[in-house]
């Protein structure tokens, strides 16, 4: 697979990003910080650019947000396992798609699927 080049997420080396999952209306995403100042430096133009573009693509003008992002802090594997899963099946709780891997949106399911020593990886 081919590494990424230089992009948005790479003017933020503080920021780890592991998963996302995009909704029409809203997103999630797992990742790692130095600092709360890097979450919410990142997480500022993050939403800045997706609103400028979406806003510019429809017409819009006026706030994009409803409100500010929330952060959740993941403490232990336990905390990720169900961050995870709740990543990976909101398509299916939205009743978007039947199966989770048929959501577009989700960033990290086919990494799982390549896991060494899993089902589909085996």
């Amino acid at each position: 697979m081919p590494r990424p080049g230089p992009g948005p997420i790479h003017q933020f080396p503080e920021i780890s990003l592991f998963a996302f999952f995009w909704a029409s209306n809203h997103f999630h995403l797992i990742l790692r910080a130095l600092s709360s100042q890097a979450i919410s430096a990142f997480m500022g133009y993050l939403e800045s650019n997706i609103a400028r573009k979406v806003n510019k693509l429809h017409g819009w003008h006026g706030p994009f947000w409803e409100r500010r992002y929330r952060a959740i802090p993941i403490r232990d594997d336990e905390a990720l396992v169900a961050r995870l899963r709740y990543i990976l099946s909101h398509g299916c709780k939205e009743g978007l798609v039947m199966m989770p891997g048929d959501w577009p949106g989700v960033s990290c399911l086919p990494a799982f699927k390549k896991v060494p020593g899993t089902k589909k990886g085996a």
